[in-house]
C-alpha cells in the first residue's frame, strides 16, 4: 500500500489493474473483468453506457490468507470532463473486517491548493 494507491482509490481509478485478463462478461448493463495478478485477482464492473467503475472486488490468490476488498462506487457527479463517483462503500476483511463510506461533499482535481496555517509562538528554528 502506498500513496498511488492512495491516490487511485480516493479519484475513483481501479486500485490493481493487470494484463491477464482470465474472463469477462457483457452484460447490457454492465461489463465485468476478471483480471489475475500474483498476489491479487480482481473482478471489476464497468458501466456499458460510459465505463465508469462500479465496484470492484479485490481477492488474495492465496486462499489460506482469505483477504478482500470491495468497493462499491455511486452518486457519479461531473468533475469537468471526468465523472467522480461521489459515494464510496469500501468492506476491507482478512482476521476482521472493517468498513468505511466515504461521501464526499466537495471535490476538484488538479487545482492548487493553499493551507494557511500559523507557526506555533514555542517553535524555535534551528
Amino acid at each position: 500500500f502506498d500513496f498511488y494507491t492512495l491516490q487511485d482509490l480516493l479519484i475513483g481509478n481501479p486500485v490493481f489493474v493487470t494484463n491477464n485478463i482470465v474472463s469477462y462478461r457483457d452484460g447490457p448493463q454492465s461489463l465485468s473483468v476478471l483480471m489475475v495478478g500474483d498476489i491479487f485477482k480482481h473482478l471489476i464492473s464497468l458501466s456499458t453506457d460510459d465505463f465508469r467503475v462500479m465496484h470492484s472486488k479485490l481477492d488474495d490468490v492465496d486462499i489460506q490468507r482469505n483477504r478482500t476488498c470491495a468497493i462499491s462506487f455511486s452518486n457519479y457527479q461531473p468533475m469537468g470532463t471526468y465523472q467522480f463517483a461521489t459515494q464510496r462503500k469500501i468492506v476491507v476483511a482478512e482476521k476482521s473486517k472493517l468498513d468505511i463510506n466515504l461521501d464526499f461533499k466537495e471535490f476538484s482535481l488538479n487545482e492548487p491548493l493553499k493551507y494557511t496555517f500559523e507557526v506555533p509562538k514555542n517553535y524555535k528554528r534551528k
